[in-house]
């Protein structure tokens, strides 16, 4: 492969806000001298099949996972220009923020960084890894982290004031959520060991440990092939604030009454199906839901000073 690609497989989903147009963010790739073809996000399959030397997705948080499962399935670098309301995932890997300077760096950035894969499914489901899945679960990726309990309900929140509010919504459907949501009946085996059972407030399940516009997992790391889960126990409401307070400073896990455990695979029990708060998007799934990642699955493009493993 070149140093940089004579071509791009252009993801863009033109709902993620602002700066989103599909032409727009083309142009300015091909500004660079790239060849740009344009696919939408639910074509994520057809953009591996295209030949491109790489793939860049324009999207929020919530379409990064199909992209990079599509990247990951043909050996291709993935680049991403965020366009979306908390465009968590570009802030943990330190990525530029506008769209300019990201769509520079798609076209001509040459340093990668190997990232694992998360997998969420549901038992005995048979979907076909790069390729677009079903309504509901059956075999989806991500990248950042899949939740239940109140972050499902901040993210159902969120989703009618991000309009209005842009990233501020999410702090609103947090407080949201804290004020009215109830714990959630639950069980995690973690690597065929259960590591909790009872009621909680949240579990969350981690790639990258980045979501909610800031929060942050901070023991979660999205190179070492471990997933991270993170139980939030049910207890006193009052105790919300500290664990809101930690995903913030990066101090979650060493609070009373937080469960965490490292683990290749996960399964999650829960008391009746819910709504899961994946990248940000709202899936319905469960009771029984199994999450297991892929070491080193893609390889994303990343300044030269932000840490990467090696050039293209």
């Amino acid at each position: 492969m070149p140093d940089t690609p004579a071509s791009v497989a252009l993801i863009v989903n033109p709902e993620s806000g602002a700066g989103s147009d599909p032409d727009v963010i083309a142009g300015l790739l091909r500004e660079y001298g790239v060849e740009v073809t344009l696919f939408a996000p639910d074509e994520a399959g057809a953009a591996a099949a295209s030949g491109a030397d790489r793939i860049a997705v324009a999207s929020g948080d919530g379409a990064l996972g199909l992209a990079a499962a599509a990247a990951s399935r043909v050996g291709v670098p993935l680049a991403v220009i965020p366009v979306g309301t908390a465009n968590d995932f570009a802030r943990g890997q330190g990525l530029p923020a506008g769209p300019h300077s990201a769509a520079r760096l798609a076209a001509l950035g040459t340093m990668l960084r190997a990232l694992d894969l998360a997998w969420i499914g549901q038992p005995g489901a048979t979907g076909v890894r790069g390729r677009e899945p079903p309504a509901g679960i059956r075999e989806r990726p991500f990248v950042n982290a899949a939740s239940a309990g109140l972050a499902s309900l901040a993210g159902e929140a969120a989703t009618d004031m991000k309009r209005v509010l842009g990233p501020v919504a999410y702090f609103a459907g947090a407080l949201w959520s804290g004020l009215s949501g109830r714990p959630i009946g639950c069980s995690v085996t973690a690597d065929g060991v259960q590591a909790f059972e009872g009621k909680a407030w949240q579990v969350t399940v981690a790639g990258t440990g980045s979501f909610g516009a800031g929060s942050q997992l901070e023991v979660a790391d999205a190179r070492d092939g471990l997933l991270d889960v993170a139980v939030l126990e049910a207890g006193s409401r009052i105790r919300l604030v500290g664990y809101a307070y930690g995903l913030r400073t990066r101090r979650l896990t060493g609070q009373a009454g937080v469960r965490h455990v490292p683990a290749e695979l996960v399964e999650l029990e829960l008391e009746r199906a819910t709504t899961l708060n994946v990248d940000g998007e709202l899936i319905p799934a469960g009771p029984t839901i199994e999450f297991h990642v892929e070491r080193e699955a893609f390889r994303l493009v990343v300044p030269d000073q932000a840490g990467a493993d090696s050039p293209s």
